[in-house]
């Protein structure tokens, strides 16, 4: 038999895994935003700067999650000479 008191502990445990799930969605949507918004960067410069961008470059770019990964192709994006030069760095990241 569950008494009062051992409901109470598992409602209350219930609540803070709740809580904690909340957190760490919330943890996870912030990073996952931060990764789309440097993609966005990345294609916005690319597309300023040589109008169009193929969509086998498009889609290599959006493939990246990793942060440090987006801030090398950012930083290439605004330093590369021509777009094919942004592709053969963009091949060897």
């Amino acid at each position: 038999m569950v008494t009062s008191t051992m409901q109470e502990l598992l409602q209350e445990g219930r609540k803070e895994g709740i809580k904690e799930g909340i957190k760490e969605g919330i943890r996870e949507g912030r990073k996952e935003g931060k990764i789309e918004s440097k993609i966005q960067t990345v294609l916005k410069i690319l597309k300023v700067r040589f109008k169009r961008i193929p969509a086998a470059t498009e889609n290599a770019i959006k493939s990246y999650k990793e942060p440090i990964a987006l801030e090398s192709l950012f930083e290439q994006a605004l330093v590369c000479e021509t777009l094919s030069e942004f592709e053969r760095d963009l091949a060897h990241l």
